[in-house]
């Protein structure tokens, strides 16, 4: 995985939303000059991918719905007719393991949360004596084991708790409230489609 530092528009994402759509539900790894430079199902398959291409790159889960608003494992429409997503550029690190990507940032959220295979890349591993916890939504239950991990957002670096999710089929990567909300006065600038980032004085 390419860990050189990696400068990108924040609202890449949004800006560019009609051709990352056509992605949805796959995984796409973004350079800032070539943007999209691969796609897959699978985190692992993209970084080896994109690995070759020796260039820097971010990855960014794409919604597999859109317009939709969800509550695990469910999804109901929206009546909200704004479909900018407040997603950030943000990195992981555990030991040598790093993964950039966007990330959704939840003030809703109890808790920062990977995916099953994001957690994979991060290199954790299910051990005996991991306490699987559950969490609970509209839709049901989800299980999930706490991890902690360094994560960056703007050159800040905090050690923060992510729920790694324990189901296949939920690939959210969510930044919580948790530690972070406390480091950060974090704007949600809805009509400019911005998030801003300041540390707490």
């Amino acid at each position: 995985m390419r860990t050189q530092n990696i400068r990108i528009d924040p609202n890449w994402v949004n800006k560019n939303k009609d051709i990352v759509e056509k992605y949805a539900g796959k995984w796409i790894a973004i350079n800032p000059e070539k943007g999209i430079i691969g796609f897959s199902d699978s985190i692992k398959k993209l970084s080896e991918q994109c690995d070759a291409l020796n260039i820097p790159y971010i990855f960014y889960h794409v919604p597999l719905y859109s317009g939709v608003l969800r509550f695990i494992p469910i999804y109901f429409k929206s009546a909200v007719t704004n479909n900018w997503r407040p997603v950030y550029p943000a990195q992981l690190r555990n030991n040598k393991n790093i993964i950039k990507g966007f990330f959704l940032i939840d003030s809703g959220a109890d808790s920062s949360l990977i995916s099953k295979e994001a957690g994979k890349q991060l290199g954790f591993i299910k051990q005996t004596d991991d306490a699987v916890l559950t969490a609970f939504g509209i839709g049901g239950t989800v299980e999930y084991i706490l991890k902690m991990v360094d994560c960056t957002i703007d050159g800040h670096t905090l050690k923060i708790p992510v729920a790694w999710i324990q189901t296949d089929d939920i690939d959210d990567m969510i930044i919580g409230r948790d530690v972070v909300f406390d480091y950060f006065d974090i704007e949600f600038k809805q009509k400019t489609k911005k998030i801003v980032f300041k540390p707490v004085k």
